[in-house]
């Protein structure tokens, strides 16, 4: 379908349109294709297609795009609007809503999709961290910390946890304070001019807080974040002022479990007994190539028995935001995951991304079996430093 639209052969309006709303984003497709096809830039590539043409006739939404570049764009602006959502939590505004059926009549798809609300941290992490923070022992490695958009304000802990464990590996953790969103959300969802916008904010934050020569590794928790930023040289190289810089950030992006698994680590001190499973996300396993690593990890820690899943690297149908966007396919997609995971026994699932631990909560709560949901970060902080 894309061939035939860049041929002139199909319309962008309808079927194609459709698709590329159906579609996941999941990546799947570039692990099976034996020419190696670089799927993930045809989609973005397609998707912008897609709303730069519903832009032109006017069907899309005049707030989306203004919406996602002003909520993401700003981290001042998104941990404003967490303060409201973290407030409506704490006085039981969000509660009384629900339980009493007021949010259900006054906006019926708004109380669809309230489990699927990401928690809001107490603190946000940019506070929890410093701007540098040095290891007890020797400096081994001098490494930059993405605290992110919504890791920042929903598992601020697992951003702390991650600063804990790369400094105890002997890693100086740089954050650098003018970070914003990575842009992933927005290229992900057909806006590819904001996405390269934040994307040079990104790049000129993270220069500014520790040169580039200088920086061993930039430390990524989030799968989704991790394989666009690896992506930024491709994004940026029709920019001649950006090109080189985006090139020489993407090329040090490194996963948490793929950059911990490459050093030495410090030994695990405290036995987390547990049975566990690990769900692949999509953006790590098939963006990214990375399966081995975190389960190498999670393999050292003492006391955790690790239980193949069935399909697990199959998407549980978070996808960024499909499941706000295709709930009936997400919810059919996740209730397949969560028969995987009780196959298994485990009284613990594990994943590598914010969207897949937000979908697998809601999964547990709906459908079975009532397991904890962990980042792999969390586990490895219980083993290595404690709780």
């Amino acid at each position: 379908m894309m061939r035939s639209i860049a041929d002139g052969k199909l319309d962008i309006a309808g079927g194609f349109e459709d698709s590329m709303g159906f579609c996941l984003g999941c990546l799947a497709c570039e692990t099976a294709c034996p020419a190696d096809v670089d799927y993930s830039r045809l989609f973005e590539a397609a998707r912008a297609a897609v709303d730069d043409d519903a832009e032109k006739r006017g069907t899309l939404s005049r707030f989306k795009r203004p919406l996602m570049r002003g909520l993401f764009g700003s981290r001042r602006r998104l941990r404003a609007a967490a303060g409201a959502m973290r407030l409506a939590e704490r006085t039981g505004l969000r509660r009384l809503g629900v339980r009493s059926g007021l949010l259900r009549r006054a906006a019926p798809r708004l109380a669809e999709l309230e489990p699927l609300a990401p928690p809001i941290s107490r603190t946000p992490s940019d506070r929890l961290i410093a701007p540098m923070e040095r290891p007890a022992g020797a400096v081994r490695h001098r490494v930059q910390l993405l605290t992110g958009c919504v890791m920042n304000v929903s598992f601020a802990d697992v951003n702390r946890q991650t600063a804990d464990l790369l400094l105890s590996a002997g890693c100086e953790v740089h954050r650098a304070p003018a970070q914003q969103c990575c842009g992933s959300l927005l290229g992900h969802n057909g806006d590819l001019e904001g996405a390269r916008r934040m994307a040079r904010v990104e790049i000129a934050a993270f220069e500014a807080a520790l040169p580039m020569e200088e920086t061993d590794a930039i430390i990524v928790n989030a799968a989704g974040c991790g394989a666009f930023m690896k992506d930024y040289g491709h994004l940026l190289a029709g920019d001649p002022e950006w090109a080189d810089r985006a090139a020489a950030f993407a090329i040090r992006v490194r996963d948490v479990s793929e950059f911990l698994a490459s050093v030495e680590r410090p030994p695990a001190r405290h036995r987390v007994d547990a049975v566990a499973t690990y769900q692949d996300a999509c953006h790590l396993v098939h963006g990214q190539r990375i399966a081995d690593a975190p389960r190498t990890l999670l393999a050292e820690v003492p006391g955790l028995t690790l239980i193949p899943m069935r399909d697990s690297t199959t998407c549980c149908g978070s996808a960024g935001i499909y499941n706000i966007l295709q709930p009936e396919a997400s919810m059919e997609l996740l209730k397949r995951k969560m028969e995987a995971v009780a196959e298994t026994g485990a009284t613990m699932a594990i994943a590598g991304n914010p969207g897949c631990v937000i979908q697998l909560l809601e999964g547990a709560r709906r459908f079975g079996p009532a397991v904890e949901v962990l980042h792999p970060v969390t586990v490895l902080h219980r083993s290595w430093i404690g709780d």
